[in-house]
Order: structure tokens, then sequence, then C-alpha cells
């Protein structure tokens, strides 16, 4: 039987200067450095057969080196023609993957190329990242705030799944920041950052949208992330399309109870949440009388969404305005007369 011989001269490194993380791969008889990838001895294996042949005399003597062979049958080497096979580490486990990696660069090293360490990489992929998200964040007007939250997803996913921090496309990007920012109450809607970045993209808006919901249940089941809340349950989204409408945040309270109620008791159908939040504030603005009475297409417009949907949604709402509206604000004293309800548009 063929046994292991290996020169005890080397088993030290002599790029790593350490034999501690020398190993033996039994499999391909080679001796490898862990840290650097580097074959420093290969075949260390007897040249004699490594069985004996006990065939009818006369019958099929001789070695048969296709039926039985060491290692595995594309890497193994042919006593015929006594050529070797390659020294390639086989396996998809993350200890093969490290092996490979580090045997990538010991060739590149042997052959007068730069060598790339493992460290380098993880640098250059998260400069990468980094210079993504602030741009895709940037077509929201999103701070530092949400880039930094960002990056901390990322490092996370990466520890977790080697193969998703290689992604480059736009939706990807575009899912980190719409998560990013609801975890810092600064919610963007898929549908905002869709449009934001579309053009970036160079597709549609209703097409990367679809994307990026699909990267975002992506990435929100590899980190164990609890699904966002419900947009009409998102005080801060409310705030914002009340601000972008110039009126006053006391409609915000109001106009949140509004939209959560018709959501919850299914009065508004398949209407998108964002049509429900605008048909909210557009109604307690026009019930409270306010200067500069938001329009349908206001309120459409800052929700991201077509003016018709925005309409559908205030047609389902508009019937059961009485039952939708919070106590505290239909006993407010300018409603000593009762509720102005004929002074709300007309569905």
């Amino acid at each position: 039987m063929s046994e292991i011989s290996v020169d005890p001269a080397k088993t030290f490194c002599k790029i790593c200067k350490d034999g501690g993380a020398v190993v033996l791969d039994y499999s391909m008889g080679d001796l490898v450095c862990t840290s650097c990838g580097l074959v420093l001895e290969g075949h260390c294996l007897d040249e004699g057969a490594e069985w004996r042949n006990f065939s009818s005399e006369g019958v099929e003597n001789g070695q048969r080196v296709n039926d039985r062979e060491r290692g595995d049958m594309s890497n193994a080497h042919d006593m015929e023609s006594d050529e070797l096979g390659s020294t390639r580490i086989a396996g998809m486990t993350s200890a093969a993957k490290n092996l490979q990696k580090a045997h990538w660069n010991s060739d590149r090293a042997a052959s007068g190329g730069p060598v790339v360490s493992a460290a380098k990489q993880e640098r250059k992929a998260l400069t990468v990242f980094t210079a993504k998200i602030e741009e895709t964040a940037g077509r929201l007007s999103l701070g530092k705030g949400i880039v930094n939250r960002c990056i901390g997803l990322y490092q996370d996913l990466a520890s977790k799944d080697d193969g998703q921090k290689r992604r480059h496309q736009v939706s990807w990007y575009c899912a980190f920041v719409h998560i990013a920012s609801t975890q810092e109450r600064a919610t963007r809607t898929i549908r905002e950052v869709a449009e934001a970045n579309a053009a970036a993209a160079g597709k549609r808006a209703a097409d990367l949208e679809k994307q990026i919901d699909k990267r975002v249940k992506e990435i929100s089941k590899i980190l164990g992330l609890i699904q966002t809340g419900a947009y009409v349950e998102d005080q801060e989204l409310m705030a914002r399309f009340v601000n972008r409408l110039y009126l006053s945040s006391q409609i915000c309270k109001p106009a949140s109870h509004i939209s959560q109620e018709a959501y919850k008791y299914g009065l508004v159908g398949k209407s998108p949440q964002t049509a429900i939040v605008a048909s909210s504030i557009l109604i307690v603005a026009w019930l409270l009388d306010v200067e500069a009475k938001p329009t349908f297409t206001h309120v459409a417009t800052i929700a991201k969404e077509p003016e018709a949907t925005v309409r559908a949604a205030y047609k389902n709402m508009h019937q059961h305005i009485s039952r939708l509206l919070p106590t505290y604000f239909t006993s407010q004293a300018c409603f000593d007369n009762g509720l102005p309800l004929e002074s709300l548009p007309k569905p």
C-alpha cells in the first residue's frame, strides 16, 4: 500500500513564515499553506500501485488505472501517461472558498501578478457600496444617518450571506435605502425610492418598484428583520406628506386616525395605503377649512399615486366619514353646529 511522504523542510511556509498554517490535503496529496494558499509540495505520494491485482493469469494483467484512482477522477494521477492533474481545491463550503481564494492569490504571486488580500477586497467592496448608497439616498434628500444605517445592514448581510453582498443592481441599493429609512423613522416608500432612481437604473418606475420590493423581502428574510409596518401607521410619513403640502401639523393626528380606521375595517378595498393617507389629509384639511385647501392633484403628487387612485380611495371613505373621525376631533368648538360634511369635495 502506498504511503504519504512529506519533506519536513517544506512544512514551513517561506512567504507567511508560519509553520502552523501548513496542512496536508490527504485527498490530493498536496501540502498547502492555509494563510496564503501556496502549494508547498504537490503529490506527496509514492509512485507505487495503491493495491494489488489478483486477476486471473493472462486476463487483464497489470494495473487497472481507470477503475480506481486516488482523489477525484478529474485531478488524479494518470499512471500510463505519467501526467498530473491540477491542484484545484473543490467545494462550496466557507473553508473551501477561503482556500480557493488563497490558492488563486498564490498563483498570481507566483506569476508576478498583484495579490489582493481578503481584507482589501472587503474594504474595496464596502467603499463601492457606500458610494452607491450615497448616490441613491442623495436622490431622495436623505442624510448621513440613512447611509450609516445602510452600511450596518450591509455588514450584517455580508456576515450571513456571502453571495448577496456581491450584487450591484440599482434595485439592491434602493432596497437598503428603503429599509434604512423606515428604521430611522424617515420612511421613503418603495414607490418614492423607485421614482427617484428609475432614470439612473434605466428602467420604468413601475418595473423598478417591483424589483425593489423583491429585494426588500430577500434582505429582510436573510437578516431576520420584522416586515416594515403599514404606511397608514407611519406617523413620520404622515407628517412629511402634511409638511410638503404646507399644511398645519394639527392635521396629522386626525388624518392618521382616519387612515388607520379605514384600513383596519377594509373600507377602501385594494387601494394603496399611500392613497389612503393622501385622502385622509385632504378630508381633514377641508373639514378644518384651511386657507389653502389641497386638491386631489396636490395630494396625489405628494403620495406618488395616480390622481384616479386617490379619488377612488376617497370615494370609498367619503360615505363613512362620520364613522372614521375621532371623537376628540368632532367635539372641537369649531364644530358646534355639526360637521360641515357638505363642504367636502364630491367623490
